[in-house]
This record gives C-alpha cells, sequence and structure tokens, in this order.
C-alpha cells in the first residue's frame, strides 16, 4: 500500500474542481502554475453573496467527480475546525 501524502496537494489531483451548489455546476475552480487556487470569485459575490471577514469552506471531494462544496460558515464554526 502506498504511503498517504504528506500535503493537501497530494490529495488534490486535479487540476481542475466543479463548484457544486444546489445539485448544479456554478463555476469551476482551477489550479494556478504555483498550486493556487484561483475561479470561485463571482460565485462567492453572486451566489453565497460573501463579504469581507466572512468565514468559508471548502470541501473537495476526494474521489473521480473532481467535485467542491463551497460554503459560508461561522466564526465559531472556523474556530472549531482547526
Amino acid at each position: 500500500m502506498p504511503a498517504p501524502p504528506q500535503t493537501i496537494k497530494g490529495f488534490l489531483t486535479a487540476d481542475e474542481y466543479s463548484i457544486q451548489h444546489n445539485g448544479q455546476i456554478h463555476a469551476s475552480i482551477k489550479r494556478s502554475v504555483d498550486s493556487l487556487w484561483y475561479g470561485a470569485g463571482q460565485y462567492l459575490f453572486n451566489v453565497l453573496f460573501c463579504e469581507l471577514y466572512d468565514f468559508i469552506k471548502f470541501e473537495f471531494s476526494l474521489d473521480e467527480t473532481e467535485e467542491v462544496f463551497i460554503e459560508l460558515i461561522t466564526e465559531e464554526e472556523f474556530t472549531r475546525s482547526i
């Protein structure tokens, strides 16, 4: 059995993930050359109505579906997760 990945980059193997919301694909996020992710801004602004200082959670499917679910969370939920 191979050793598990040592960083999150080892789990996120796709270069693009579809953003799912209410059973529909709204956008996608893509991996840049330096392993940053981009493409969620319009979704965060137009669908989730995120504002500065909001807490958000990205939940990636680690199977072949290559989906990501994004949701607003509270500061308390964020604090508990770290």
